[in-house]
């Protein structure tokens, strides 16, 4: 063979080298971006939204009750002093608190019940209260804060506002009947030297719930709600949360971990339907720093949903576990807000639900979102086919994917959008999510399968490839129309 036949043998071998390098790195910057979107989707756009008037509009006269009811609970329990176990006189004034918080409980009408247990030769005690679920008894929400302080701090904030707020929200729930139980919990011992402990009596109750088979939907823990700095620079809060939430600390934040996804969606959508107050919710690793830092710990150590409701404590206030945490540094106009944030916040939480499931617009928002992404970026190796030259054969395919895929995005996009004002119940709604996002990624294999291969998939011969795009093909057409028949429908229902 002559040198000039050996050169032209060998040439293609480069170039197609440099195309599957080339597809390869592209393949990987879709994953890579792929995953980080639904990475951030994930943790942070968990927020639910709430249709029409929020409670508190118009109810200036009972924010100003609350407002003062919360003043004299606050100055209540602070008048306590440090309450723990720190020494024989804080144990003693832990011991009044308790008594004190079942009478206030008491004065409303409630039935107190005490979960005591044995810790170094003293009694330590949780108080609950229960409205018994009028559909669903065995499911169960909880909502609590902790009564007790860390020695020396008097509590204002951390944790005599939870406790205020609890108080208040108990007060409108008279005579309330919800469809699943409704617990009101005031839990002994968050605070040091037993946080993060077996001794905790969050633990103690959480143990007992997982030992008798307790099925808690929900638990959210309410502690420090009451300080709201305007400034800039007033919220500080570690990586990465600090990129995507303000540094003005004058928001509510509601901070599950991984597995509590839905159960922030379902909460932060019932405060939004009491109030206007601004709030940010969020799921992130239960390792994170500040994470697991209440009550709600406890519960994700069985596996319950659990979330800590909170001002964010001492990523905003420096007096937050200090002899400074007191009454006049309370904003209790904020705090009556919240108490209308709660109940509905309860509402949505012990209600059946008849409205389509949010998740499951959100699904199609970040999948909506993927896919037109991918869409996009398919439209660089269409131009650069045209650039550099190529026939029809090779940007042809390109061409069809980038128009295609970008048209399907969009198409998920706007049914997400459109899922809320849909008259559809929770399975519909999954069904219509989880057909058009099937129908997407089926898409996305036949068209960028089709394209780099240079092959059609439009019918399953011969087998192999052309088998498995004409299934991706398939997949798309069938996800496509049953997702378009459920829009249809939910549409004609919604305007008839």
């Amino acid at each position: 063979m002559t040198n000039e036949l050996r050169s032209a043998a060998g040439a293609p071998r480069p170039r197609r080298h440099r195309s599957v390098a080339l597809k390869v790195l592209a393949t990987l910057l879709l994953l890579s971006l792929g995953l980080g979107f639904s990475a951030y989707w994930y943790m942070f756009e968990c927020e639910g939204f709430a249709w029409g008037k929020p409670l508190e509009e118009g109810k200036g006269p009972e924010l100003a009750e609350i407002r003062t009811g919360l003043v004299k609970d606050v100055a209540g329990m602070v008048a306590f002093g440090p309450r723990n176990s720190s020494s024989d006189a804080a144990y003693g004034k832990l011991r009044d608190c308790e008594s004190w918080v079942q009478e206030r409980w008491r004065a409303q009408g409630y039935e107190v019940r005490r979960q005591s247990y044995l810790l170094e030769g003293r009694e330590y005690s949780n108080l609950e209260i229960e409205l018994p679920g009028a559909v669903s008894p065995a499911e169960i929400v909880i909502i609590s804060a902790q009564y007790d302080t860390l020695p020396d701090s008097p509590g204002a904030n951390n944790n005599a506002s939870g406790m205020a707020v609890l108080f208040a929200l108990s007060d409108r729930l008279r005579g309330f009947v919800p469809n699943r139980t409704l617990r009101l919990v005031a839990f002994v011992n968050e605070e040091d030297p037993y946080w993060g402990t077996e001794k905790m009596g969050s633990y103690q109750y959480a143990k007992r719930s997982h030992d008798l088979g307790e099925r808690i939907r929900d638990m959210l823990s309410l502690d420090s709600l009451g300080i709201y700095l305007d400034g800039p620079g007033t919220q500080r809060l570690p990586f990465p949360a600090n990129l995507f939430y303000p540094d003005r600390g004058n928001f509510l934040a509601f901070i599950g971990n991984l597995g509590s996804r839905q159960s922030v969606l379902e909460t932060t959508r019932g405060f939004r339907s009491g109030s206007a107050f601004p709030i940010r919710g969020g799921v992130v690793p239960a390792s994170m720093e500040g994470a697991g830092w209440s009550d709600h710990w406890s519960f994700w150590q069985f596996r319950y949903p659990g979330m800590q409701v909170t001002d964010t404590g001492a990523s905003r206030a420096a007096s937050h576990v200090t002899r400074d945490d007191t009454v006049d540094k309370l904003n209790f106009d904020a705090m009556a807000r919240i108490v209308f944030g709660m109940q509905g916040v309860v509402l949505e939480l012990t209600r059946s639900r008849e409205r389509p499931d949010e998740l499951s617009s959100q699904k199609l928002i970040a999948h909506g979102l993927l896919i037109l992404l991918i869409g996009a970026l398919t439209g660089i190796p269409y131009w650069a086919a045209i650039i550099r030259g190529a026939g029809s054969e090779a940007f042809a395919p390109w061409r069809v994917a980038h128009v295609f895929l970008c048209v399907q995005g969009m198409l998920i996009l706007v049914a997400g959008l459109a899922l809320p004002r849909l008259a559809l119940g929770d399975a519909a709604a999954r069904t219509l999510a989880y057909s058009l996002i099937g129908s997407g990624y089926g898409f996305v294999a036949a068209f960028l399968g089709g394209a780099w291969t240079g092959r059609r998939g439009l019918t399953p011969k011969p087998y192999g490839l052309n088998t498995f795009l004409f299934a991706a093909h398939l997949v798309g057409i069938l996800g496509a129309l049953a997702g378009l028949l459920l829009m249809a429908y939910g549409a004609f229902r919604a305007a008839g």
